[in-house]
């Protein structure tokens, strides 16, 4: 009786490995960068806006819960310009939250040095220019957090 459940443990383990390899193939095969599905950024109702004086030191921050729909328009309107695959990563002094009712939905990370913001999606890093306006922005964001 020991045999017999052994030898049907091990042959479940057998067929449970190979589907897992085809059905990584399917996925490989139906997903691509280029039907990336965007979040919909107009939900945005509050944001939360994160500073890190040592992006190294990620335990020490400031942090600002940002409701002015004028400072969350700016962010909006930033995220609505074309997306770029490819950046030199530089670090992120800050990011931020972006809720809907309530509810965090994506985390923006953001390089005041390099002039982008960057998101992921489906494990997909994504960057988009800063605009004159939003660098403005987060620039008298971070000086209000050094001085908290």
């Amino acid at each position: 009786m020991k045999r017999y459940f052994i030898i049907t443990v091990l042959g479940l383990f057998h067929l449970a490995c190979n589907n897992h390899a085809s059905n990584e193939q399917a996925i490989t095969d139906t997903t691509g960068s280029e039907n990336i599905s965007m979040p919909d950024w107009k939900s945005t109702d509050s944001l939360e806006y994160i500073y890190y004086p040592d992006p190294q030191n990620q335990k020490v921050y400031q942090h600002q819960m940002i409701t002015d729909l004028v400072l969350i328009q700016a962010f909006v309107d930033n995220l609505q310009r074309p997306v770029s695959g490819e950046k030199t990563l530089c670090p992120h002094y800050s990011k931020v939250y972006l809720f809907t009712k309530g509810e965090a939905y994506k985390t923006l990370y953001i390089s005041g040095s390099c002039g982008y913001l960057a998101f992921a999606v489906n494990s997909h890093q994504y960057f988009i220019e800063l605009t004159g306006q939003t660098k403005m922005l987060i620039d008298s964001l971070e000086k209000i957090s050094v001085r908290l």
